[in-house]
């Protein structure tokens, strides 16, 4: 991460390997301000998905959700790539009982939503939505399994 070919930021490779937010503290006044906030949001989810692994081994899902939540935060405050329809996604989401977690996946700006959800609650949180989203919201179900494969997706009515 270079202000220009020749001034290293960092003397790191890459923002993986910058240790901490400290680290990036100490550098910022020589980076831009759109340069720190992307960097701040690289550095800070690389984090959170660490602890996102320990929790979900640990069976931790309110932790998970809320490090879901701090992660959609982190994409609209840092990494700006979030939207109003996201955001109220997420936010209707995040009212429903039994919702631990929620944030944008994809691209952003418009496109997706993840949320994990107690079973006993997926109709609730689907029904919010419907009814108060300001878009039209399509919906589909999925259970934690082991391993990358083929699926066949059906859409949830």
């Amino acid at each position: 991460m270079a202000s220009n070919s020749e001034d290293k930021i960092f003397s790191h490779n890459t923002l993986r390997d910058v240790a901490s937010i400290d680290e990036l503290e100490q550098a910022h006044d020589k980076m831009s301000p759109i340069t720190y906030r992307r960097a701040h949001h690289v550095i800070t989810e690389i984090q959170r998905t660490q602890a996102g692994a320990q929790a979900l081994e640990n069976g931790d899902y309110n932790e998970f959700g809320r490090l879901m939540y701090e992660s959609h935060e982190s994409l609209r405050t840092y990494f700006e790539v979030s939207c109003a329809e996201l955001d109220q996604l997420v936010d209707l989401a995040r009212s429903v009982d039994g919702v631990f977690g929620s944030r944008m996946t994809g691209a952003g700006f418009g496109g997706c939503t993840v949320t994990l959800v107690k079973k006993s609650s997926v109709e609730k949180c689907m029904e919010t939505i419907k009814n108060n989203y300001k878009g039209k919201a399509s919906f589909y179900q999925f259970e934690p399994s082991d391993g990358a494969r083929s699926i066949d997706i059906k859409k949830a009515e």
